[in-house]
């Protein structure tokens, strides 16, 4: 019986490199939150419910919107969500 040892060479730079490529691919992007200011910007629900049990609360409350829109509350600020995403 042979046993083999599989290993992802370079694993955190391409982790890296795909979250970029997610980040820049608009049709991926399945939740938009809408901020101070009537501005607003799209993510990944995957991404941000697993980074945060804030949002994963948010999207399990609407599971079944396709694209669901998150509404800030006033104090969040458009600038501090776009540097956390």
């Amino acid at each position: 019986m042979d046993n083999f040892c599989l290993r992802w060479q370079h694993f955190e730079a391409s982790l890296v490199t795909a979250f970029q490529e997610l980040k820049s691919d608009a049709e991926l992007l399945d939740v938009t939150l809408a901020c101070d200011e009537d501005k607003q910007v799209m993510a990944h629900k995957v991404i941000i419910s697993a980074c945060s049990p804030y949002f994963k609360s948010m999207l399990v409350k609407q599971r079944s919107a396709l694209h669901p829109v998150l509404i800030m509350p006033d104090t969040v600020r458009f600038e501090d969500v776009v540097s956390l995403l």
